[in-house]
C-alpha cells in the first residue's frame, strides 16, 4: 500500500476510535516503528475496550468511516477468539478486544504520539514489550529487541518483571517471564 494509502488508513482508523471515546492502544507495526525500529506494515492493530453496546456504535461508525465488513463474522470472531478485522480498501484494521487486568493497565500508562499528523494513543514501551512477549512469534521478538535495545536505560524493569511474573503465572508458563529477563540482561 502507498503511503498515501497507509496515511488514509490510519487516519480513519484514529477517527473512529477517537469517536467511539473508549480506551484503545495502537500496536503492531505501527507501534514498533514508534517504539523500536521502522519496519513495514500494511495494516493497523489496535487493542480496544469495548463494553456491552459499544460494538453497536462502532459497527455503523466503522461503515461511515470507509470500513467493509461481515457484521455475523466480526461478532462471531469476538466471540471466538476476541479479535476482529475490518477492511479498508486493500488494508486492514486488526481489533483485539481487551480482556485482562493487563490491558487495563497498559490503558492507564498511554502515551500520545503523533504519528502521519495524526496524534493516538500508544502504549508504554513497557507495555508494547509485555504486549509483544505474550504471543511471543519470532516477529513479535524481533519488535521487542528494537524496543528494548531503543529504551534500555529508561525502562521501568520493575514495572515489567511484576508484570510478567503475574501473566506468567496466569498462563501456568513461565516463558514470558524468561524471556523478559533474557532480553533485559543482554
Amino acid at each position: 500500500m502507498p503511503e498515501s494509502g497507509f496515511r488514509h488508513l490510519y487516519q480513519r482508523v484514529v477517527t473512529l476510535l477517537e469517536s467511539l471515546r473508549v480506551p484503545y492502544l495502537i500496536v503492531g507495526g505501527l507501534a514498533t516503528g514508534v517504539l523500536g525500529e521502522p519496519r513495514l506494515t500494511h495494516d493497523v492493530d489496535a487493542i480496544v475496550d469495548l463494553k456491552t453496546g459499544d460494538l453497536d456504535r462502532l459497527l455503523p461508525k466503522a461503515r461511515e468511516e470507509g470500513f467493509d465488513f461481515d457484521e455475523q463474522a466480526v461478532r462471531a470472531n469476538i466471540k471466538r477468539q476476541g479479535t476482529f478485522r475490518l477492511q479498508y480498501q486493500n488494508a486492514w484494521l486488526d481489533i483485539i478486544v481487551s480482556s485482562t487486568e493487563f490491558e487495563q493497565s497498559a490503558f492507564k500508562r498511554k502515551k500520545r504520539v503523533q504519528v502521519l499528523d495524526v496524534e493516538a494513543n500508544f502504549p508504554s514501551p513497557e507495555d508494547f514489550i509485555l504486549l509483544k512477549l505474550i504471543p511471543g512469534r519470532q516477529k513479535d521478538l524481533l519488535d521487542v529487541e528494537s524496543v528494548v535495545a531503543r529504551h534500555r536505560d529508561k525502562l521501568d524493569r520493575a514495572y515489567l518483571e511484576q508484570w510478567a511474573q503475574k501473566i506468567s503465572d496466569e498462563m501456568e508458563d513461565l516463558r514470558l517471564f524468561n524471556m523478559l529477563r533474557k532480553l533485559l540482561n543482554r
